[in-house]
């Protein structure tokens, strides 16, 4: 009923006279459309739940995302595929919030201004490769024979000769891409070593390929300490949605009045409720209950450094570049 062919000394393969790599792309298609729409329903359903930024990231990492971990182990991710699910993501995330931060932002790690959100694109690869790798190391089975066939089963060369492989066997057109610059795996190194390294290892390449912008409120502040802010965040004693608050202050997302005139959206750029600029810092430190609250926790500061409140600048709260010692009190203070 089915049989491998050779072509050129290559293996094809034809069930019931079917050449098998056409079933396998239209297959392909089909099962990413399949996917991206039960996201999308997915998301819509869980769209009007009351979860935080933390939260509808991790939402999106322990569920959205599960149908499409599964399939890239069979089927490359498709590239229309992969703009459909980054949208709905962002829509799903931000949750009809006027300012935002981009998905590159946060796909960032933690400590560099990010969210550690999943890169959809280079953990797919991944799976997919890995995937690969596991079916090539049966040498009866067809990927075996492919593999070792092209002369890839144990890497490939640096730079990669697309041109040996036919554009119709995309798929391992780009495994060949992507593994001629990660070094090939040791009978040493465990599943799980192993599929981290390959994650890192693609998530730098697509950096190299794709340059990672600076950040907006990094180019607005080139001059202030973002490590230590970033830093500050992720080690202060709150909880995840105080985080994920405090995450958007310092990234100044919030629709004041300052940044809806900017765009057109308000008629004046000053506050409600005074006639000054409203401004994330105007809320928190000058109107409403904003003096009493940072008047109070300017007091406390001031009792652990044992200090005067001239030394504790409004800044902190937006832009919190501090490093303190001993590390307790550095905890205390954030």
């Amino acid at each position: 009923m089915g049989h491998i062919e050779q072509d050129n000394g290559h293996p094809v393969q034809q069930i019931l006279r079917f050449h098998f790599t056409d079933r396998v792309n239209v297959a392909n298609k089909e099962n990413w459309c399949n996917v991206t729409s039960l996201i999308r329903a997915s998301a819509q359903g869980a769209y009007y739940r009351d979860l935080s930024l933390d939260k509808r990231i991790r939402f999106v990492h322990d569920f959205l995302l599960a149908r499409v971990w599964y399939i890239a182990q069979i089927f490359p991710l498709t590239s229309d595929s992969m703009r459909q699910i980054n949208t709905t993501i962002t829509w799903f995330i931000w949750h009809g919030e006027i300012f935002r931060v981009a998905l590159s932002t946060l796909q960032r790690e933690r400590y560099a201004g990010g969210w550690d959100l999943v890169n959809i694109w280079v953990k797919s690869r991944a799976l997919f490769i890995y995937s690969l790798q596991a079916q090539g190391r049966h040498e009866r089975s067809f990927m075996g024979a492919s593999l070792k066939s092209w002369n890839i089963h144990t890497g490939a060369d640096n730079p990669p000769y697309l041109n040996l492989i036919p554009t119709m066997l995309g798929y391992l057109r780009e495994y060949m891409t992507a593994v001629a610059y990660i070094r090939h795996r040791d009978n040493t190194e465990s599943d799980t070593a192993y599929k981290k390294r390959l994650y890192t290892s693609l998530k730098e390449l697509f950096h190299v390929h794709n340059a990672q912008q600076m950040m907006q409120i990094t180019r607005l502040w080139p001059n202030a300490g973002w490590e230590s802010i970033w830093r500050n965040l992720q080690v202060a004693p709150v909880s995840g949605l105080d985080k994920a608050t405090w995450y958007k202050v310092i990234h100044d997302i919030f629709p004041t009045n300052v940044r809806l005139h900017r765009i057109k959206m308000s008629p004046t750029d000053t506050c409600k409720d005074c006639s000054c600029k409203d401004s994330i810092g105007h809320h928190l430190t000058k109107c409403v209950e904003g003096p009493t609250t940072w008047g109070w926790t300017k007091i406390i500061i001031v009792r652990i450094l044992h200090t005067t409140t001239a030394n504790i600048p409004d800044e902190w709260l937006v832009c919190p570049q501090i490093s303190l010692w001993p590390p307790q009190c550095h905890r205390a203070v954030l």
